[in-house]
């Protein structure tokens, strides 16, 4: 019996053995915490830790599931159901009841009547947070 220091991708108990080869002459580890099996080093770049915080730094910069794809050399349906799992686990803010929020909007042009801005302040009387954005319209 092989011990190895190999932390499990799955428990991340520090001791694994080894549990033969896979057809693709991998070695393949389990691990004596958790019982489950596991590749060293596996080729597939889905499998790979930092896939799942890559595709979320690319969605966050609004990359689409094709070019996300193609960036990571992983296939789509990979992508997509790596980022429904991502955003299974992500908590909903709580939504606090009972607070009276005040709202303004405002209307006005910068230069010409073409370049039409809207000013929207949300006011609450409880934190005394103001909160202001604008936008430009088309």
């Amino acid at each position: 019996m092989n011990k190895r220091r190999n932390q499990c991708i799955h428990c991340n108990y520090s001791y694994c053995i080894k549990a033969g080869i896979t057809s693709q002459n991998k070695q393949r580890y389990q691990c004596k915490k958790c019982k489950k099996k596991f590749i060293g080093n596996y080729s597939y770049r889905a499998y790979h830790k930092s896939t799942n915080h890559n595709i979320q730094q690319l969605i966050k910069e609004g990359v689409g599931i094709r070019g996300i794809s193609r960036l990571l050399d992983v296939s789509k349906t990979t992508v997509l159901k790596k980022i429904l799992k991502i955003a299974s686990k992500v908590v909903k803010p709580p939504i606090p009841k009972n607070i009276t929020i005040e709202i303004d909007e405002l209307k006005t042009y910068t230069q010409s009547k073409t370049n039409e801005r809207w000013v929207v302040a949300a006011y609450c009387r409880e934190t005394k947070k103001v909160r202001i954005s604008t936008k430009t319209c088309v």
